[in-house]
């Protein structure tokens, strides 16, 4: 059996006091592919990060993989419980535009803290994650229009039987 910490989106989790369905739930995502997320048998995505980031607290890049091994939150100190709870209680975006608008306006705020070889450098990461986020998502097709639709129970119209030459 796999180790229940196994990928740093568990160790989040588990800080936060939430079970594996709780958080499916928060995040509108199915508990398999959570699960496997968890597990490391499926690899976290930009989109899935930040996801996860709008929903719990922590750091995005540190789902990703980046940082020290030790959870960081959004404001670059640990990740605990009573960030997470205090996470809870603050606006999170509901979609991923508010999500992006979010991420947006939070990097802009980080970024004027810093020194400006540190925000070159800040600024082509995120460039980097922010590509990688737009080329994982993926547009479903347009649900068909009521017209083309059959009735339940209803047969589909038959193609026209064609002549075969003489």
């Amino acid at each position: 059996m796999k180790s229940l910490q196994k990928t740093r989106l568990a160790v989040a989790r588990n800080i936060a006091g939430i079970s594996q369905k709780n958080l499916a739930k928060l995040c509108d995502i199915s508990f398999d592919h959570l699960r496997h997320l968890e597990a490391g048998d499926r690899e976290m995505s930009p989109l899935f990060a930040g996801l996860f980031e709008s929903r719990l607290g922590v750091i995005g890049f540190w789902l990703l993989g980046a940082y020290s091994d030790n959870p960081i939150d959004i404001d670059g100190k640990p990740y605990t419980l009573s960030t997470y709870r205090h996470f809870q209680g603050s606006k999170r975006p509901a979609s991923i535009a508010e999500w992006e608008t979010w991420f947006h306006e939070e990097m802009r705020e980080t970024l004027k803290s810093l020194d400006s070889v540190s925000q070159d450098r800040v600024a082509k990461e995120m460039t980097v994650a922010m590509k990688k986020i737009f080329e994982s998502v993926k547009i479903p097709p347009a649900p068909p229009s009521p017209e083309n639709v059959p009735a339940e129970g209803a047969r589909k119209p038959s193609s026209p039987k064609r002549r075969r030459p003489a």
